[in-house]
Parts: structure tokens; sequence; C-alpha cells
């Protein structure tokens, strides 16, 4: 049907006013729900008909209430895709994003309506802050809360994954669609088809749109194993055909096991007035009222997951997705900046590198880029760490870089970057994440003068938050004598056996000696006894940080400081008291890293 602004009178159930519908750019009021005992579900006949657009399906007409929450209209939408799935693709729906925009303003002035993108009670915020949408509250739950929707507004359902009928196992596989763009025929062109080719994402906290600052499509390979094929994007304007070509180094954060991260400008998604001289006014109402950052425009570092499963694991409330976002909502905990700052989650198109007209939608997160971190990680600041140097190699930049870090690195840097890694994972803690998956060193940044550490990959082992009670805490009853002793304290659940020794020993004694140096000066310090295990620390160093060696004998207040460095060290490795115990938990290894001599 035809979309038009409506001018009339609402239908309301009794017990409740009757509002006019706002005109441009007014606000309407929020309505609270009375005492009527109607049911405002829409199964009373009247209904509203609105576009819904499912990219890469088809474009439907749907009924919906006139009054009806989110989850009312969204269990509807989706039964009528549902259908169109059946017949064409024997599926229904898997995982499905919801998409509102209002006509008049553009598709790229949306909000998403789900819960692990926006809470729920910021959704209604907007729709009726931004949008004027009238709200009839129900104070208890905002999932609850009625909304009078109009035929102005429209929905957009973007579908990730399937799931197949006939398949017991109920597996969701990644929907693909097909499009053929021909060059030199604008009308084939994706922005053409109602296929949004910017990159959408939303705030986690106040639900604020982002897009790329320019078209953007991705690309993916069926085998997940063949990685370097997703690297490959196109940033072709919208009024021109797809063009994949390899970016720069600097446009690709980092490539894990599991995902790959680009670097992806970002800006404000302001409304874009379209449709009648009517609807543009209303929405150049809404474009007056957007209140934009004060940086309207940054880089972002985008994640996308290899496949289809990794992409919905990473999305759980207990995966990173849901970790992110709560260390977004406490974000006042984070003034230190030592977790990573996260926008939210977005949508992002990828293209078939084996097959460029077969298409699919990505969920991705979004965190924030900062050129003084970059994608230096931990792994790569102690491989540099710890690289040896020879006098004959060319003295190249990154040679010359090297060398200055190895000069200037003193006892007190090591200090403050141990120190730094630890109050990050007492963040993580302040914060209400139970865990942290510290098994490998490219999950923490370094900045680039070396003094700041910086947590990323904040997936908490699918654990979620710290809850109570619990075998973690006293107060469960299934809690039972060995859960105590093995968790030790109430304190975040990470690993430190492993990895938090190995970079103290590469810190200490590997500087500029290589990882075999390291290896061996270890195995001699646990093979020999204690007098020459100590010597051979008090040698090392002596070599690394107190510069000549007699200059260091001639001083008594040096020689005093390294007698005492050497001491710290040898308990350290040795696991002697009172540093038995260190790796336990993250309070236990602060006290020990606080006790580092430095002077």
């Amino acid at each position: 049907g035809q979309h038009h602004l409506g001018g009339k009178k609402r239908w309301l159930p009794s017990g409740h006013q009757i509002i006019e519908q706002p005109s441009r750019g007014k606000r309407s009021r929020i309505v609270r729900k009375g005492s009527s005992d109607l049911s405002l579900s829409g199964d009373i006949g009247n209904k509203v008909e609105v576009e819904l657009r499912v990219p890469g399906l088809v474009c439907f007409d749907v009924g919906i209430p006139v009054e009806g929450s989110v989850d009312d209209v969204k269990k509807i939408l989706t039964e009528r895709v549902n259908r169109n799935l059946k017949e064409e693709y024997s599926a229904r729906v898997g995982k499905a994003w919801l998409v509102f925009s209002m006509f008049g303003c553009g598709i790229e002035f949306g909000l998403v309506l789900e819960e692990e993108a926006v809470d729920a009670s910021v959704q209604i915020a907007r729709l009726h802050n931004t949008y004027g949408l009238d709200i009839l509250e129900n104070p208890s739950d905002a999932r609850h809360n009625m909304v009078a929707w109009t035929d102005k507004c429209r929905f957009e359902m973007i579908i990730f994954s399937i799931v197949k009928l006939d398949d017991d196992t109920q597996a969701h596989r990644p929907f693909t669609f097909r499009h053929q763009e021909r060059k030199g025929v604008p009308g084939t062109y994706l922005a053409n088809n109602t296929i949004e080719v910017h990159l959408r994402a939303w705030d986690f906290v106040s639900g604020e749109g982002f897009r790329s600052k320019g078209p953007i499509a991705f690309s993916y390979a069926e085998d997940a194993r063949n990685k370097r094929d997703f690297r490959d994007v196109a940033t072709d304007p919208a009024e021109e055909q797809r063009v994949y070509t390899s970016p720069e180094e600097s446009s690709i954060l980092g490539m894990g096991a599991n995902a790959i991260v680009h670097r992806v400008q970002l800006q404000v998604a302001t409304p874009s007035p379209e449709g009648s001289e009517e609807e543009r006014e209303w929405a150049r109402g809404l474009s007056r009222d957007v209140t934009l950052p004060h940086d309207s425009e940054w880089d972002a570092a985008v994640k996308r997951p290899f496949t289809v499963v990794k992409m919905l694991s990473a999305m759980g409330k207990k995966s990173e997705a849901g970790m992110a976002r709560r260390l977004r909502m406490a974000a006042a905990l984070n003034r230190h900046e030592r977790l990573l700052y996260f926008y939210g989650l977005g949508i992002a198109l990828a293209s078939n590198c084996d097959d460029r007209e077969e298409f699919k939608f990505e969920l991705v997160l979004l965190s924030r880029y900062q050129e003084h971190f970059s994608t230096y990680t931990m792994k790569k600041f102690l491989d540099d760490y710890i690289t040896v140097l020879h006098g004959d190699e060319e003295q190249t930049p990154r040679m010359l870089a090297v060398k200055k870090l190895q000069d200037d690195f003193s006892l007190i840097k090591v200090k403050v970057l141990l120190v730094s890694l630890l109050n990050g994972f007492r963040d993580l803690t302040l914060m209400g994440i139970q865990a942290y998956d510290f098994n490998h060193l490219d999950n923490v940044l370094i900045s680039r003068d070396y003094r700041k550490a910086r947590l990323i990959d904040i997936d908490g082992q699918s654990k979620g938050s710290i809850q109570f009670p619990s075998s973690y805490f006293d107060g469960c009853e299934n809690a039972s004598k060995a859960d105590s002793f093995t968790l030790h304290k109430p304190a975040l659940d990470v690993d430190l056996s492993v990895l938090l020794p190995l970079v103290v020993q590469h810190l200490l004694l590997g500087k500029g000696k290589g990882k075999t140096f390291v290896s061996d000066q270890v195995s001699k310090i646990w093979r020999s006894d204690d007098v020459k295990a100590k010597e051979l620390i008090k040698c090392t160093i002596r070599d690394h940080f107190f510069g000549e060696p007699r200059r260091c004998q001639g001083d008594a207040t040096a020689e005093k400081h390294l007698c005492k460095v050497t001491e710290w060290l040898f308990a350290v490795l040795k696991k002697r008291d009172p540093w038995a115990n260190w790796t336990n938990d993250i309070y236990d290894a602060m006290r020990c890293i606080d006790h580092l001599p430095i002077t």
C-alpha cells in the first residue's frame, strides 16, 4: 500500500487518552498504562499496514497491531518471512535482526530492535524521542511497552542464518542470496536494489546509529581456513559496480583463529530526507534534533568472525559481544582505558570470493581504533624486546627503533608495564566479569610508549558475569570444599600460571638475547643450587639494566638494588616464599609485582 504521513487520531483502548499524532518534528507524550484490562495485543482487529524489507529475499506489506510491543511485532514479521522461506528454501529464520526506520528519513537513519545490541528501554526511548511514536509504558518491563505504530513506519529484517526444516540437528547455515551487478547498468547496482552497501552499527549505551563513511563490502570464503580470502574489500561509490581489491596493510588490524579485524572509518548516521515534501520536511525536523558527538567521524576496529557458528557463539550474553556490552555499560570503571572501548554491534555485507554474485550479511563487533595502540600486541612487543641485534646488520628504521626500545627499557618501565597489565585484569573484576581467556599474547595491546597494556578479545570463556550464590563463592549449597580450594579466592577466573611467568622471564632475562637464551637461563637456574642460581640471575640483570659491570660494582647503592632484584626474581622463578603462590589469582600477582624493587 501507499505510505503517507498520518494526521488522524489514534485508537486507544478504554481507559487511555486519545492523542493526536505528532506533526513535523514535534514530540508526542508517553502514555502510562491505566487500569483497563483490555488486551493491547492487537487481536481485536485494529491493525496498520507497514512495509517489511528483507534484503536478498523480498519486500512485503504486513499488517501489525496499531498498539503492540516490539516483541509482538517481531514475532508477526518473522512468521511472515518464515512462510516465504518455507516455500523457497524449505527453511525458517535462524538468526536475524529487525531494524526500524520511517518513510521520509532514509533507511540509513534506522534503529536496531535487538536487545543484544541496544537495551529495550533505550529502544523505547528512541522510538518516542527520535521518531515521535506514542508509547504506552509498562514500568515493570520495557519489553512489554506498547508502541503506537503508524503506516509511516517501515522495517527491515536482516537474515544472518537459516535453519533447514528437515535438519534434525537444527544447525544454523549462513543465509546467502544472489545478485548480479552489470557495469554501466545502474539499475543492477546493490544500492539501487534496497541492499545497504554501508556498514551500519549502533552504540551499546545510547542506541546512536553509525555507518561507514563510504560504501564498503567485504569478502568471505566458504572454507574458513582460507583466511586471506577474507581480506579483500570493495569501497566503490554506491552508483558504481563493486570491484574487490586487497586493502593497504594498515587497513587490516589483525587476523586470528576465529576472526579478522578491519579498520573502517565511521560517522554518525543522520536522516536523508526522501519521499514527498511533507515527509522531507518531517525528516529535516529530525535532522535538527540529532545531537552529534564532539567527533562525528572516527576510525573503528571491525571484527568479523570467519564462520556463522563462530559469529553466533560470539553474540551470546556470556560471550564476547555480551561482555563488550557490559564493559560499555560500566564505562565509568574504565577511565584509565586499560580495557578496549567497544562502540557496539553492526551489520556488514560480504561477497563470496569465489562467486562475486553471492552475498550474505554478517554481525560484527566494533571497538575504538587508536593509533597510539594500533596493532602492537604483547607478542610483537616481546619479539622486538628480545630480538638479537648484530652490529653488521643494516640499520633499518625498524632495527633502530628496536635498539632504542632495548636501550631505554629500564626496571621501572618493566614494573609499570606489568602493573598496567594486572590492573587491566582487576578492571574486569570491577565490571563484574567472571573470567578472561589469557591463553595467548595477541589479546593484549601495548602502547607505543610501552607504558600501558590494553586487554582485547573479552570473551569471558562464555562464563558471563559474576553470579551469587555459586560454586565460586561461599553460599551455594552445591559448592564443595574442593571448589573453594581450586578457585583459591573470589577473583577473576584467569590462568596466570603459564603466560605471566613467561612475560616476567622475557622482560628481566631476555632483553636483546633471544628466546633460546631465556630458556637456557631458566633451565640453568632450576638445575643449579641456590647460590649459583642467584649468581646467574645477578649477572644477567646487571648486564641488562645496570650498565657497565665495573660501574655497578663500584656503586654501593646500585649493588644493593641489584641484590634486591636478584632475590625477588629468584623467589618468583623458583616459587619460593613469599611468592610461592604468586600466580594463584590477580591479587597475589599484583602483590608480587608491587614488590619488584626499583630503587
